[in-house]
């Protein structure tokens, strides 16, 4: 009779792990790759599974970077630095708004607007990029809830010059929660 040692897979698990890493890859390129093919882009086909589709699709497609993207992950990474740029660009004009305000009632709306957005597009950058990159979704997921509600909240002023840049930004981030959530 023999003795039988028992063999350890612990030196093989850096491999293992390898190989599913690549084949995970692989697969959403290849998932990418196929869309392409058939005539439908990534963006397209992620933004279908929205809300609000058009929003989102004319919004990813305003980055150029959007159309290099070759998985859900990196149209969600472009789509949230896309929440932080626009936002700020909505700060600016709101900012503006506030300056040459001509009483307190609209002054107070629009710098409650102001305020909203500008907590949004902080918390966006330094709280959900970073949970984002550390692959912490449903973080991500809930920072971006929080901003929508903020901006959403903004539309409740009646800022008028603010209202087409808030609904878009609304229903943005309405469609990039949805985006988010396929990858959790």
């Amino acid at each position: 009779m023999g003795i039988k040692k028992a063999v350890s897979l612990y030196p093989l698990l850096p491999m293992i792990s390898i190989v599913i890493f690549c084949v995970l890859l692989s697969t959403q390129h290849c998932a990418a790759a196929t869309a392409k093919k058939n005539g439908e882009s990534l963006i397209k086909k992620t933004c279908k599974q929205t809300e609000f589709p058009d929003v989102c699709r004319s919004t990813l497609e305003s980055d150029p970077r959007s159309s290099n993207a070759v998985d859900v992950r990196g149209l969600s990474r472009i789509g949230m630095e896309l929440v932080f740029i626009k936002g700020r660009e909505t700060l600016k004009v709101a900012y503006k708004l506030v300056l040459n305000s001509t009483g307190y009632d609209i002054w107070s709306r629009r710098a409650g607007c102001m305020s909203s957005y500008n907590m949004s597009i902080h918390n966006v950058k330094e709280k959900g990029l970073p949970y984002f990159n550390a692959r912490r979704y449903k973080y991500a997921y809930q920072i971006l809830e929080n901003a929508r509600g903020e901006i959403s909240y903004c539309g409740t002023l009646n800022v008028p010059e603010l209202a087409e840049r808030t609904t878009m930004m609304t229903q943005f981030l309405t469609a990039l929660k949805a985006i988010l959530h396929l990858l959790f």
